[in-house]
């Protein structure tokens, strides 16, 4: 792993992880990065992880989730960079 690389344990498909390399993300102005110490996983999380895919977001039809996936929500980490003065979008 280079120093412009980071590491997330990613649901390849319902019931499977990997540990996977992505590159370092840059914040966007006024946006942060994190530095991750902790992820917790929700219900709809370890349904994803069983293979029901279908997630609803209050319009009546499901969407399939595409993977892979990096799963996780409930964070706790530092920040490790700040970005520039403009709104984040």
């Amino acid at each position: 792993m280079s120093a412009q690389s980071v590491l997330a344990a990613t649901l390849i498909e319902p019931g499977h992880y990997e540990i996977q390399e992505y590159p370092l993300p840059d914040p966007a102005p006024g946006c942060v990065l994190v530095k991750m110490e902790v992820s917790g996983i929700c219900g709809t999380d370890k349904h994803t992880y069983q293979g029901y895919t279908g997630q609803y977001g209050g319009n009546g039809a499901p969407r399939q989730i595409p993977f892979p996936i990096i799963q996780g929500h409930e964070n706790v980490g530092t920040i490790a960079a700040i970005g520039g003065n403009e709104a984040c979008t």
